[in-house]
């Protein structure tokens, strides 16, 4: 897709650090953030922490779909946290908008129970079922991984050394456009 949105999203339970991860992607490599619990309380005007398991996937994909029409579909660039959360809500994802968006990758930051709770409390923020969330994450974890999509984190790392591997990720990559002259090759790269 040459001239849609790029996105990467971001997997992982609570306190694996998606929320550090995608402000860091954000301010280093210029992609905007769509975290889907902002878009449920814009979209509906509802602060609520279990709202997301209550959208279904096909409304929750077409309301990030309109989120990143919003910041700027052509030529957008979108980490998204939040979704999707099941193979249901990325077939959904798919259905909506799946041949008019790359997917660069998808970052899985794996974390241990342990380091997940820790970072929650010391951010002051609810502990929730780790063990559940996580077992509901690895059928989609797989999914990505079939499609080669997945990059797998080691999150019980210290936040430096998971940045330090994430950036890497985002690496810069060549494009040689060519073609005969009068083809368009300059507007092509002005557009890229």
């Amino acid at each position: 897709i040459l001239f849609g949105p790029s996105v990467v999203f971001i997997l992982g339970a609570p306190g694996s650090g998606k929320g550090t991860h995608s402000s860091l992607i954000v301010h280093s490599f210029g992609y905007t953030h769509l975290n889907v619990n902002d878009i449920l309380r814009a979209d509906l005007g509802v602060d609520d922490a279990n709202l997301r398991a209550q959208v279904p996937s096909d409304v929750m994909a077409g309301m990030v779909a309109s989120a990143m029409e919003r910041d700027g579909w052509e030529g957008g660039k979108f980490v998204i946290e939040g979704f999707p959360r099941s193979v249901e809500d990325l077939e959904a994802w798919n259905l909506r908008v799946g041949n008019t968006v790359f997917v660069r990758f998808s970052i899985f930051l794996n974390c241990g129970e342990s380091t997940a709770q820790s970072r929650l409390i010391e951010d002051g923020r609810a502990s929730a079922n780790f063990s559940d969330l996580s077992a509901k994450l690895q059928p989609l974890v797989a999914a990505f991984e079939k499609s080669g999509t997945l990059r797998r984190m080691d999150a019980d790392l210290p936040c430096e050394r998971v940045w330090s591997d994430i950036r890497r990720l985002f690496a810069p990559s060549v494009v040689f456009v060519i073609g005969a002259p009068g083809v368009g090759k300059r507007t092509l790269c002005q557009r890229l």
